[in-house]
């Protein structure tokens, strides 16, 4: 099973960024980001490995950012 989300209205995240985005106390550090963020891709991150899944992220500034979340199927 894969899922996947998009932002809207969103800024994006450069490549330095998009690197560290499942980082446990990452937080870019700019000044147009809103004060959402957090922990949301660490979690994301780590239920995907617990169910031997992927997870993966695209980002352009301006853009947005889109994650994937994949998942094995059950047997």
């Amino acid at each position: 099973m894969t899922v996947e989300g998009q932002s809207h209205g969103a800024v994006g995240m450069n490549m330095n960024s998009a690197r560290m985005a499942f980082d446990k106390v990452y937080r870019e550090d700019r000044l147009d980001v809103s004060a959402r963020g957090g922990r949301g891709l660490t979690l994301v991150r780590e239920i995907a490995l617990l169910h031997h899944g992927q997870v993966g992220l695209e980002s352009e500034i301006v853009k947005g950012t889109k994650v994937m979340l994949s998942l094995p199927s059950a047997a």
